[in-house]
């Protein structure tokens, strides 16, 4: 509740965080399997394509942590949080050039914790043994370490912490205002009523629905445009595929302006598509000129994303605990971002073959054969599931109430200019230039225009050239030894203790190196055998006796190949 309260009025990409005890509920199979052995919360969010949710919740647990460490009757205890998604610990990345060299992804383990209000980066076992650590913390080790008292951490501990604690105090600042406020966007929708009912009810199946539409694909295209259609067949069988939000109104009656909150990313989403409305969802968009076109261009968005929602969780339509539909769609989600599909499109006879051998892996592992995938189907209900559900109720709700006077009374329209600018969406170039401008370096236009002429300049046999004139001039000439001298002071180094640190590389965390490829000598010798299989190994010993065997040789397969050909 203390979560939920510091995120009020916040439109998650997908869905929030839900906090678990860990003594109700087990983890799923990516969790640390050392933290069974600790009381704790554990929870998860999806936050999609917006990753200033991330960021929000990173601003949240920041503050619970602190709140703990100075009134630990608000929770009962003193609170402190590790977060990580898909890339790994986000906050270390966030914050890599300040780390030490040794701090590697596979050195990082329970090392990097919110304690207190601030950031804590457990170097301690770093200054006791010979050498930098090889290995990340034991989950018992860093909570021991981190119950110290901070004025008894290692010298290592109190730099680093301090350093990653100023990089993430940037990352969140104007926090919260920067997401409640500076991320949001209400805009105004000329929706169905049956969507404005479910969306009235549910405003944040907004995400859902946006989320629908954007990743809609042939697939769902087709369904669309097959909505209260029927072929003579499907007449005979009384099939036929109706639809739940876009039922083909075509009364002025049937629509309603209704202003809806989501976040800047749904918003970007919904407007960058240009989208051929079936005639199911609007009879016809009015003209470009007319106040209500946006609004008409969004609510048909909105109201087809919404019937693709209900139609792709299917599953939950008849019951609200059958979570197979809802399970199927987030493993399915994970291979596509996996790659498993190979690129192919929806519909493909190579995509419904991978289809069904995914499904057939997902049907035994929800059967018990799997191991760990009960667990994750699991945590799918549990987490990314709950919010599709609770959509799900209100659309199948909202599909068979009557529109009667008290329901249409509660979907009041609004004004269609009452909704909020986004001139933000347009700015980025703006925004583009005036950053390159405040570096204090070449101007946008400039670097582009030197580029254009080094990409069209027609250089000699050597190779690249850069045409004359073409160089960048940035009004100071470089010098090298004092510029590492400058740098040196502003870390607070010696000119050697810099040099050495450079020396032995930095963070993997900052280092784009790749720490299991090749060395340079090796690299070297592969190349030049790689050479000489292609070319021949050179040789003192090579004689014009072998050079002409060699022209014979190829001679007599060249002719042996145009025998009977009019060539020669």
């Amino acid at each position: 509740s203390f979560l939920r309260e510091l995120t009020l009025g916040y439109t998650w990409h997908l869905e929030g965080p839900k906090l678990r005890p860990s003594l109700c509920a087990a983890p799923p199979s990516f969790f640390p399997r050392d933290s069974m052995a600790v009381d704790h919360l554990f929870g998860a969010t999806w936050y999609g394509d917006s990753v200033e949710d991330a960021w929000l919740l990173v601003w949240a647990l920041r503050t619970m942590t602190g709140e703990s460490a100075r009134d630990a009757t608000v929770f009962g205890c003193e609170l402190a949080a590790r977060v990580w998604d898909d890339d790994g610990d986000f906050m270390l990345i966030e914050s890599a050039e300040h780390l030490p060299s040794w701090l590697q992804p596979d050195t990082s383990v329970n090392r990097m914790f919110l304690r207190a209000g601030r950031c804590a980066v457990l170097c301690d076992d770093a200054e006791k043994g010979a050498g930098a650590p090889k290995a990340g913390l034991e989950l018992g080790d860093a909570l021991s370490s981190l119950a110290r008292d901070p004025l008894e951490c290692s010298r290592g501990t109190k730099r680093y912490s301090i350093l990653v604690t100023s990089a993430i105090d940037r990352r969140l600042a104007g926090q919260p205002d920067r997401s409640l406020r500076g991320h949001q966007h209400t805009c105004v929708c000329l929706l169905p009523r049956r969507a404005a009912l479910a969306l009235s009810r549910r405003p944040q199946g907004i995400a859902q629905a946006v989320h629908a539409f954007f990743y809609r694909g042939p697939e769902g295209m087709k369904k669309l445009r097959s909505l209260n259609r029927t072929t003579k067949e499907e007449e005979k069988a009384e099939a036929i595929h109706k639809g739940v939000f876009c039922t083909g109104e075509k009364n002025a009656n049937d629509f309603v302006l209704r202003r809806l909150k989501m976040n800047r990313t749904h918003y970007a989403q919904l407007m960058q598509q240009e989208f051929d409305a079936p005639a199911c969802a609007m009879p016809a968009l009015p003209s470009r000129r007319s106040p209500l076109r946006l609004a008409a261009d969004l609510g048909t968005k909105v109201a087809c994303g919404l019937e693709l929602f209900y139609s792709q969780n299917s599953a939950v339509k008849e019951a609200g605990s059958d979570v197979d539909g809802v399970a199927w769609q987030n493993f399915r989600g994970r291979l596509e971002g996996y790659g498993y599909f190979e690129g192919e499109i929806e519909g493909s006879r190579r995509r419904r073959e991978l289809e069904r051998s995914a499904r057939a892996a997902f049907a035994k592992a929800r059967g018990g054969g799997g191991g760990g995938g009960g667990a994750d189907g699991d945590f799918d209900a549990a987490f990314h599931g709950e919010e599709r559900i609770a959509m799900m109720a209100e659309c199948l709700g909202a599909a068979r109430e009557p529109l009667g006077s008290e329901v249409l009374a509660s979907l009041e329209g609004c004004d269609v200019s009452s909704g909020d600018g986004d001139s933000w969406l347009y700015g980025g170039d703006d925004l583009l230039a005036r950053a390159a401008g405040s570096g204090g370096g070449a101007g946008t236009e400039q670097v582009l225009r030197h580029f254009g002429d080094f990409v069209s300049h027609v250089s000699g046999h050597e190779g690249a050239e850069v045409p004359p004139g073409g160089g960048l001039d940035f009004g100071a000439d470089l010098d090298p030894e004092a510029f590492f001298g400058e740098v040196a002071k502003a870390v607070g180094l010696s000119a050697e203790e810099f040099e050495r640190q450079c020396g032995n590389g930095v963070s993997a965390y900052f280092s784009s190196e790749d720490s299991g490829s090749e060395s340079d000598g090796e690299g070297l010798d592969r190349a030049e055998r790689e050479f000489e299989l292609v070319e021949g190994a050179d040789s003192d010993d090579d004689s014009d006796d072998d050079d002409g065997a060699f022209a014979r040789a190829y001679d007599e397969a060249l002719e042996e190949e145009l025998a009977g050909t009019e060539a020669g």
